[in-house]
């Protein structure tokens, strides 16, 4: 299934407008946006967060409805979502939460700020949310 996740990720990136990657948008600049706590930063940041976490799981139930044309219950959706998906985020997670849990990942970890934001975010999000096997 890795080949679903590489094209869920490019899906995600995909929906990122040309126009908004004249600046490095990278994972410094991503972890610049969600330190902040008010503004337009902020506010940046609440989306950026909001609709890759948001298009991933659309992604992912997409791929599973296919999958099962639609027929399938709790732990069958649960188990190709975990396939699906690289990371496991727990059901009651805020988006205010998961944006603490991001900013001190990558607060410990520089190296992953060099790459694009969407892949720092996604990294970050399996790092910190695995799924139980």
């Amino acid at each position: 299934m890795g080949w679903l996740v590489q094209g869920l990720a490019a899906a995600v990136v995909g929906m990122i407008p040309l126009g908004a990657q004249a600046v490095e948008m990278d994972g410094n600049r991503l972890l610049e946006a969600c330190k902040a706590t008010e503004g337009a930063y902020d506010g940046f940041c609440l989306g950026f967060l909001t609709g890759v976490i948001d298009g991933m799981q659309l992604g992912g139930t997409a791929v599973a409805t296919v999958l099962h044309e639609g027929d399938m219950d709790d732990a069958q959706y649960q188990g190709i979502m975990a396939e699906a998906l690289p990371y496991c985020l727990p059901p009651d997670a805020s988006i205010g939460v998961i944006r603490g849990d991001l900013v001190s990942h990558l607060e410990a970890n520089a190296g992953l700020l060099v790459e694009d934001m969407q892949t720092v975010l996604i990294k970050a999000l399996a790092d910190l949310y695995p799924c139980q096997q």
